[in-house]
């Protein structure tokens, strides 16, 4: 079940989560699509779009981190 996000920075960091899952789900249609046809290019596009999202989602990680901690600290 996806998970609801409301924070406005938390809800892009669920919707990175969300697309890299989506994007790793194709990797194993592209192994299905290798025993027929080159995807190697496929392959290598597939590979830097999760790096890209996760570049993207670990600029928010940092971020989100140090808010839960100065939340923790002034309770």
């Amino acid at each position: 079940m996806a998970r609801q996000c409301s924070f406005l920075p938390l809800a892009h960091f669920c919707d990175a989560s969300q697309i890299r899952s989506t994007l790793q789900s194709f990797s194993s249609v592209l192994r299905d699509m290798l025993q027929v046809f080159d995807v190697t290019a496929l392959q290598d596009q597939l590979f830097e779009a999760d790096h890209q999202v996760a570049e993207v989602q670990d600029s928010f990680t940092a971020p989100l981190s140090q808010l839960e901690h100065a939340a923790a600290v002034s309770v």
